[in-house]
C-alpha cells in the first residue's frame, strides 16, 4: 500500500464534511501520512512515475496559545497521466522547519473535465504543447 511506504509520522486532519441538512456541518478525523520532503518527493517520481501538475495555497486556521491566525498552506497535485494515478500533498506549517510533507490524499483519476482543463489553458495556468 502506497501510505505505508510513505508514512514516518501521523497527524490528525481533520476535514468538514456537509451533511443533508442546511447549516449543518459535520468533521471527522482521517489519519494521513507525512515524511521528509526529500522521501515522499522521490517515492512520487521514481516508484509512482508522477509529476506535480497544480501549486495551490491553502488558507487554514491555526489555533494554540489563545490565539488564532489564518495561515496559506502550500499544497501541490502530483500526476501520472499514462497511469491514471494522482497525489496530493501539503507542507504542513506545525512540523519541524517546514521539511516534512503529508500526502492529503492520492488514488486513480476517473474522469477529467476537458472544457476545465481548456479554460486553465486558455487563462494563462499553463501552456499548451511543448
Amino acid at each position: 500500500m502506497r501510505s505505508k511506504s510513505l508514512a514516518i509520522l501521523f497527524f490528525l486532519l481533520s476535514f468538514p464534511v456537509f451533511a443533508q441538512e442546511p447549516g449543518k456541518v459535520l468533521t471527522f478525523t482521517v489519519t494521513k501520512p507525512c515524511a521528509p520532503i526529500k522521501d515522499i518527493v522521490d517515492n512520487l517520481t521514481n516508484k509512482w512515475k508522477e509529476s506535480p501538475i497544480f501549486f495551490m495555497l491553502e488558507p487554514v486556521l491555526i489555533e494554540g496559545n489563545n490565539q488564532s491566525a489564518v495561515q496559506e498552506v502550500r499544497t501541490v497535485m502530483w500526476l501520472n497521466t499514462k497511469n491514471k494515478t494522482y497525489t496530493i500533498v501539503q507542507i504542513p506549517p506545525h512540523l519541524p522547519a517546514n521539511n516534512y510533507l503529508c500526502v492529503v490524499g492520492s488514488g486513480k483519476i476517473s474522469h477529467v473535465e476537458n472544457s476545465v482543463l481548456l479554460e486553465l489553458l486558455d487563462n494563462g495556468y499553463a501552456k499548451a504543447g511543448r
